[in-house]
């Protein structure tokens, strides 16, 4: 039976993995590409050494404008539609 070895893994956002002196260079342009599209992108990093990029983003629903306007209005509405 093998043993695997623990490693970390982070995931991160370009200023911690800078402040971990882990080099971005080579995953910037992506990064910034998704930056732009109004996306969060994080670095991965698994033992300290960059190992690819993710990016989340929230996507405006239907739904979306009335969730506001209940928030604004301070409705506490437990049947909003959130989801």
């Amino acid at each position: 039976m093998q043993h695997l070895k623990a490693r970390k893994f982070k995931l991160e956002i370009e200023k911690l993995m800078e402040n971990r002196k882990i080099n971005v260079k080579f995953l910037k342009k992506d990064y910034d590409i998704l930056l732009n599209e109004g996306k969060t992108p994080m670095y991965i990093s698994i033992d300290n050494e960059l190992a690819g990029l993710v990016a989340v983003a929230d996507v405006i629903k239907e739904t979306s404008k009335e969730a506001i306007e209940k928030l604004k209005n301070g409705n506490q509405d437990n049947n909003a539609n959130w989801r």
